[in-house]
C-alpha cells in the first residue's frame, strides 16, 4: 500500500477530523468555554478545508 495513495489521503482526513472533534469535546467540558471551543473548531476546520483545496 502506498502512503500517497487515495486511501491514505482519505484516512488522513478522517483522522484529522476525529482528532479535531476530540479536542473540541475536551475543551467543552467546562461549560464556560463551549462558545470559544466551538468558534475555534469551526475556524480550524475552515482553514483545514481551504488549505486542502489549495
Amino acid at each position: 500500500m502506498r502512503y500517497d495513495g487515495p486511501f491514505m489521503r482519505l484516512w488522513e482526513q478522517v483522522l484529522g477530523y476525529i482528532y479535531l472533534t476530540l479536542v473540541w469535546l475536551v475543551f467543552c467540558i467546562p461549560l464556560v468555554t463551549i462558545g470559544a471551543a466551538t468558534s475555534a473548531f469551526y475556524g480550524t476546520a475552515r482553514r483545514y478545508l481551504i488549505a486542502r483545496e489549495g
